[in-house]
């Protein structure tokens, strides 16, 4: 799940979740596990009103491309990441994040009584 107020997965808030560098001008996100954040519940940030949180679909399966890794530090139950395996430029990264948005095979909006019902 991911939260925001517009569909969020995008180049502002890939460069305060990845690591990135430049490159030849060129923005690349580091393959260093850490990536766009998910989780696997409602958490009450999500449920404030007016916030639209969006599910990728039970067995979808992750782009080749990223890995999907559990954060394991304490106090982050439940929150994952989606990191590039390899290095890439931070457009690709991008939008191979926003192909799941726009497939409603994968990942939808959740309406905002899903979002009260947790």
């Amino acid at each position: 799940m991911g939260v925001g107020r517009v569909f969020s997965f995008h180049e502002d808030r890939a460069l305060k979740d990845c690591v990135t560098y430049e490159r030849d001008g060129v923005t690349f996100v580091s393959a260093n596990l850490t990536g766009f954040s998910c989780f696997d519940h409602i958490t009450e940030r999500m449920k404030q009103q007016g916030r639209n949180v969006w599910k990728l679909r039970k067995g979808v399966a992750i782009p080749t491309e990223l890995g999907l890794v559990k954060d394991l530090r304490p106090g982050y139950e439940g929150h994952f990441m989606l990191p590039p395996l390899r290095d890439m430029p931070l457009k690709k990264y991008v939008g191979i994040i926003e192909e799941l948005e726009r497939d409603p095979s994968k990942c939808v909006k959740l309406t905002p009584q899903e979002i009260r019902n947790g």
